[in-house]
């Protein structure tokens, strides 16, 4: 297999239908965006990806394995941004010293997390919000063996319910507030333990859902909603002119920009943060995700040849 100088740059080399990156033990900074279906990042040894992992909307059927995430990022370490199903996380260690640490948004299908460590979190462990998408927008999240703890919000907060969960052999532990908030989410638990947290263990509360049909089930964000919430503006110092954030009872970021009078629960750098690192890894060789000349020895691309035949 052909070696890659990054991260960017060995997702870039794979064929539009995907395959294998095997990444060597090392130290992988900046955010790693997966855009092509049946990606597969598999680490052997001590892996730590220094950044943000966004599964974007063609990302179906990709999986992440054996990898420390070590983020300080306002969206999720792991971050499913509208994924369509089979997606599998797995052996990880995730933090997010900024936000939460696995957040989805106007996800669909089929959700795998096994053998996780999620903790030290600055907000929830796993952030499931009802905030993107539509109503066809249904699926479910299979947790198996997996760990949330000393998160500073909830281990994980389960507010879509489009969405069915299944908890298997986990333990959510000393988590700020509650172990587990279910909001309308279906929850199945077995042979998992919950204690130690600050507030409930696993704290329930109905789903008021406003909206419907084929639009998109994204809250309003009036002045007066932001107020019936509880909002509060906390301080910002990289937004661009217009914008404020504010954050809501929940822990949750949101941003508005006062010239148009629009909200968006994404920072408004996002979309240009992540244009930036796709030209990075279009450059030769050249990216924000590299350590030092010895960091590219670690990564190994091979491209699917069977599935692209299939395709």
């Amino acid at each position: 297999p052909d070696d890659a100088p990054s991260l960017a740059a060995a997702i870039d080399k794979l064929p539009a239908a995907g395959g294998t990156i095997t990444v060597e033990a090392g130290m992988y900074p900046g955010m790693v965006v997966i855009s092509k279906p049946f990606v597969k990042i598999i680490g052997v040894g001590d892996v730590i990806v220094a950044g943000q992992v966004v599964f974007r909307v063609c990302a179906t059927g990709s999986q992440l394995r054996g990898v420390r995430v070590r983020a300080s990022c306002a969206g999720g370490a792991v971050d499913l941004k509208s994924v369509t199903g089979d997606v599998v996380v797995e052996d990880c260690d995730i933090s997010n010293d900024a936000s939460a640490g696995i957040v989805f948004e106007g996800c669909s299908g089929k959700t795998e997390v096994r053998r996780c460590v999620v903790r030290g979190c600055k907000y929830d462990g796993l952030g499931m919000h009802m905030l993107k998408g539509k109503a066809t927008h249904t699926g479910v999240i299979e947790i198996a063996d997996c760990s949330f703890e000393d998160n500073g919000y909830d281990g994980l907060y389960l507010g879509d319910p489009r969405f069915q969960v299944s908890m298997l052999r986990s333990q959510v532990r000393r988590n700020k507030r509650h172990g587990i908030f279910v909001r309308g989410t279906p929850l199945e638990m077995r042979d998992c333990v919950v204690e130690m947290n600050g507030d409930k263990d696993i704290h329930r509360e109905s789903f008021m859902l406003s909206g419907g049909g084929g639009q998109s089930m994204a809250p309003a964000m009036s002045a007066a909603a932001a107020r019936r919430r509880s909002a509060r503006e906390v301080a910002e110092g990289n937004l661009p002119e217009g914008w404020r954030s504010f954050r809501t009872a929940e822990g949750l970021t949101y941003y508005y920009h006062g010239p148009t009078g629009t909200t968006r629960w994404s920072h408004p750098n996002e979309q240009e943060s992540s244009t930036v690192a796709a030209e990075l890894a279009d450059a030769a060789g050249v990216s924000s995700l590299t350590t030092d000349a010895g960091a590219g020895a670690g990564l190994a691309v091979e491209g699917d040849v069977e599935r692209s035949e299939e395709r």
